[in-house]
């Protein structure tokens, strides 16, 4: 299991060398449904609800924990020299499975499927939660790959 460093906003991989930044933006849109659509389940896709979905039973800390264990830096993309900010949609369904998952905006085609790949392999969440009944809820997940700073490769070489 890597060792990695929690700060605001960011994540640092010790032990890849790699910094990722994973914006406090992870929650989903915060714009509220119309009254009227509060009594309508079914189908319907929310971006907010009353209780929202969590992953392993905890907030923003256990998707960063998640991400951290989980995001290789594709070798490619290293020797490339690409970075960049990959924006991943997905929607929560009523079981906590993770449905319709896309990349909305991406940086460069090995970090997108590095960043898809990640958040098809989640496991379930617990879903979300409109009066008292489980309902879809749509997420969008900003990644930021960031290519390690010189005396960043220098402490990784050392140790």
């Amino acid at each position: 299991m890597p060792d990695f460093q929690l700060m605001p906003a960011r994540l640092f991989v010790a032990a890849t060398g790699i910094t990722l930044l994973i914006s406090s933006a992870a929650r989903a849109q915060s714009a509220l449904p119309a009254a009227a659509d509060t009594g309508r389940i079914g189908n319907q896709v929310y971006t907010y609800v009353e209780q929202m979905p969590r992953f392993n039973g905890g907030g923003t800390d256990s998707i960063f924990s998640y991400l951290a264990k989980t995001i290789r830096y594709p070798q490619q993309a290293l020797d490339q020299r690409a970075e960049g900010r990959v924006f991943i949609s997905f929607v929560v369904g009523t079981t906590g499975a993770l449905e319709e998952v896309k990349v909305l905006k991406g940086t460069h085609p090995l970090l997108d499927a590095e960043a898809l790949r990640v958040i098809q392999s989640m496991p379930a969440w617990a879903p979300g939660r409109q009066v008292g009944r489980a309902v879809r809820v749509n997420y969008t997940l900003p990644i930021t790959f960031r290519l390690p700073t010189p005396a960043q490769v220098r402490r990784f070489n050392r140790n």
